[in-house]
């Protein structure tokens, strides 16, 4: 059997208020979430249970869709936190927070890399953030999506609210995928298209660079042979999510056996128009 762990989201919903005691009653007695309201967005805090983070979150989206349909899942919340969070989080000093992120103490395990900067802090994912402080003992002992789970689960969530809820198909691309991970494994080709597209949709806003930009990283980029090689060097070198990067491989790869295919047919017929020509002309 396979085994269950209960993992936590943090979503950002709409189509509720935190006004509405109908709404929170059955957030707060059926879920035992909290839905909480600041700077004009909603926020969901819910735990769920499944055999991973995909089928965790997809079990709850099911059961939030059949008891409270007028709300919307937008995205999933990063969640990010700065030196005085994570202080707070964890009931030390923020001077002892720096120190962990300057590698004063602890320099054997590199804090996380931070996720940006909010005016000159820098933030981090505190799912990350978590996940170091668990072998000191003061993490917070939840699971919650990993960076890459995320990816995958707001690509679903978005296609759930224009009205795709094929979740079944969503569990199997998330499967397939971490199985594609293995040596033989081609970047993308185990996801699903819709999938593909909205990750495709959101590269620009997510990381700053349209698509030529990657494309043309990618060509100045070692000559690996397989996409998977190449998706793992961009995802290293540029700081991105495993999903984006494969995403970024897999269209680049698309495109390019496009043109390849195109130019091919194109010059096949300027040669049998030559050939035409030519055999005209021995007439």
């Amino acid at each position: 059997m396979t085994r269950q762990s209960e993992y936590e989201f943090l979503f950002v919903v709409d189509g509720v208020s935190v006004e509405d005691d109908s709404f929170v009653g059955i957030i707060t007695e059926h879920f035992d979430g909290l839905l909480s309201w600041n700077r004009g967005l909603h926020r969901l805090a819910i735990s769920g249970t499944g055999a991973d983070a995909m089928g965790a979150c997809l079990g709850l989206v099911t059961e939030i869709q059949a008891l409270i349909p007028g709300m919307r899942i937008l995205r999933l919340d990063p969640d990010l936190v700065g030196i005085p969070d994570i202080a707070e989080r964890t009931g030390h000093t923020r001077q002892n927070v720096q120190q962990w992120v300057n590698g004063e103490r602890n320099a054997d395990r590199p804090f996380p890399p931070p996720e940006g900067s909010a005016g000159r802090s820098l933030v981090w994912r505190w799912h990350e953030v978590n996940e170091w402080l668990r072998p000191l003992g003061l993490d917070d002992q939840t699971l919650r999506p990993t960076r890459e789970e995320s990816v995958w689960l707001d690509a679903a969530l978005i296609e759930i609210d224009c009205g795709q809820p094929e979740l079944h198909e969503h569990a199997q691309a998330w499967q397939a995928a971490v199985t594609s991970l293995g040596p033989s494994a081609s970047a993308g080709s185990a996801m699903a298209p819709t999938m593909h597209k909205n990750l495709i949709a959101r590269i620009p806003a997510i990381t700053g660079r349209d698509l030529p930009e990657w494309f043309r990283r990618l060509e100045s980029g070692p000559p690996f042979l397989r996409c998977e090689e190449r998706a793992h060097w961009l995802s290293d070198e540029h700081g991105l999510s495993h999903g984006y990067a494969s995403a970024i491989v897999h269209e680049y790869e698309t495109r390019r056996r496009k043109r390849l295919l195109f130019h091919g047919s194109s010059e096949e017929e300027a040669d049998s128009d030559q050939g035409s020509g030519s055999r005209a002309a021995d007439r």
